[in-house]
């Protein structure tokens, strides 16, 4: 029911992207001139792919002059931009060759860790992001090993990973409380889940996502609380009528979804006008869906 996670992978959901770091967009940035030992501009070729600049990543690489000992690194940087570029069989390609990739920067690691999950080796997805970590508390790498753990079947170890990222990042702390209760969820642990979304509500922007709500009400479907289902789905249409991401396409995705839960939580309380109702608003909303993208 409700919002189901992406999962990694070739399966029918695309894999999480690494987003860049928060506070960069709109600022102007100033180009790094430092160079590593080797004469590489490390810092700048980090940002520039964690900005998902991957062909100013490779210029810059190509315009920078050859140094004795740093064909390993360049082979880092080469596989990284074609992971960015989502060329991920010919990243996978260049990794398998990187005899030193534990001794990569974080951001290329960042990157082999996504090629390796969108291949579903999730065994060393993880592994790479686990070496990450033993260095340091990197957001980035939580929600990818998060994703990987969903994706390979561990729910628990995905939901006590998305709430690190929370902790972590109090901006879309909400977002990760989400994940981590939707993961909860699926492990029959549902009274848990809502604990989380009761936190994710209080916080920053939380209260204002219809995600969370469509969450809370999975939760409550899932323990038979059919009236705090709908009240919880209530919030999750009225917000979703307005929410800015569905808006900006001129539809709205999450309305079907909240429209055929509240429908079947009536049909469960024994209300059939109000369920009929909500499947009849579901088929306006799911009519209008198809004939935007043309299915029609």
């Amino acid at each position: 029911m409700g919002l189901i996670p992406p999962a990694l992978g070739k399966g029918p959901a695309p894999g999480p992207r690494i987003e860049p770091a928060p506070g960069r967009a709109g600022e102007q940035h100033r180009a790094s001139t430092v160079l590593n030992k080797h004469g590489l501009p490390e810092e700048e070729l980090s940002y520039l792919i964690d900005m998902r600049k991957a062909a100013e990543a490779r210029k810059l690489l190509q315009n920078t002059a050859k140094h004795a000992g740093d064909e390993d690194e360049r082979k880092w940087w080469l596989a990284a931009c074609l992971c960015r570029e989502q060329r991920f069989e010919e990243s996978l390609e260049q990794f398998e060759q990187i005899k030193s990739l534990q001794q990569a920067p974080t951001q290329v690691l960042l990157m082999a860790v996504t090629a390796y999950a969108e291949d579903q080796q999730y065994k060393k997805a993880i592994a790479i992001a686990n070496s990450i970590l033993a260095k340091e508390n990197n957001l980035k790498a939580y929600e990818l090993r998060a994703g990987c753990f969903a994706s390979s079947g561990n729910l628990m170890q995905a939901s006590r990973d998305y709430e690190k990222c929370a902790n972590l990042e109090a901006s879309s702390s909400w977002r990760f409380l989400t994940k981590a209760a939707m993961m909860l969820n699926k492990t029959q642990k549902s009274e848990q889940g809502l604990a989380l979304l009761d936190r994710a509500i209080k916080t920053p922007g939380g209260k204002a996502s219809p995600n969370v709500y469509l969450a809370q009400a999975d939760c409550y479907m899932a323990l038979n609380h059919w009236q705090e289902a709908v009240v919880s789905l209530t919030e999750a249409v009225k917000l979703s009528k307005n929410y800015r991401e569905n808006a900006k396409k001129g539809g709205n995705y999450l309305l079907p979804i909240c429209y055929k839960e509240r429908a079947i939580c009536y049909e469960k309380l024994g209300n059939k006008a109000l369920a009929q109702a909500d499947l009849a608003a579901l088929d306006i909303y799911s009519r209008g869906i198809a004939k935007e993208i043309g299915a029609d």
